[in-house]
């Protein structure tokens, strides 16, 4: 009887203790829970504005962000145009160089020699120059250009660079391209007609 009631004495403080363990651990639980939520503006008035700040921009906010984008492509778009254009100027250059070499090619094949009287026209513009039309297809074929170059700023209606025999000397020549960079350093003393800029090369 005595062990039965101990026992049911240990047993009640034991279920008490435990209790009185959960609780405790409950609260503080709830506790630091409370002042997560608060720090986070959850269980204040700030609730709304928090999850607002959360969400999304102000107008004046994005008014700023506007103005700085828009000041940036000003300042970055004339550099990329000049860019652009100073990459279409070299490329004009290169473009004589090689048909220079060319000509020569050209010239060397004739008998006696001399370079082509006329123009370089349109029709010459990305096809194969040789001395029979063929492009090396031919039994006696000299390819001179593989693919004669235009002027880069127009592929799709291209305009051939502007090639002169000299009236009175069939082994002198010019050839004229015009250059978009004003300050290029390699510009003509005196722009050719036509040409806001121009470039030159003449016979080696």
């Amino acid at each position: 009887m005595t062990k039965n009631f101990q026992f049911s004495i240990f047993n009640f403080q034991f279920k008490k203790l435990i209790s009185l363990f959960l609780t405790t651990g409950d609260a503080i639980g709830a506790r630091s829970q409370t002042k997560m939520y608060r720090s986070l503006g959850y269980l204040s008035g700030r609730t709304r504005k928090f999850k607002s700040n959360l969400l999304g921009f102000t107008l004046v906010e994005l008014l700023v962000v506007i103005g700085i984008i828009a000041m940036v492509m000003v300042a970055v778009f004339p550099n990329f145009t000049g860019a652009r254009q100073r990459a279409r100027d070299n490329q004009r250059k290169i473009d004589l160089k090689n048909i220079q070499g060319a000509l020569d090619l050209y010239k060397s094949d004739q008998n006696p020699p001399a370079y082509p009287t006329g123009s370089l026209g349109s029709s010459l513009c990305q096809v194969c120059w040789s001395s029979d039309g063929t492009c090396g297809t031919g039994a006696n074929s000299n390819i001179y250009m593989r693919k004669f170059p235009c002027d880069p700023q127009n592929i799709a209606n291209p305009t051939p660079y502007l090639y002169t025999l000299n009236a009175s000397d069939n082994l002198k020549y010019t050839i004229i391209a015009c250059l978009e960079n004003p300050v290029d350093p390699d510009k003509d003393t005196s722009n050719a007609t036509g040409c806001t800029t121009s470039y030159t090369v003449h016979e080696p």
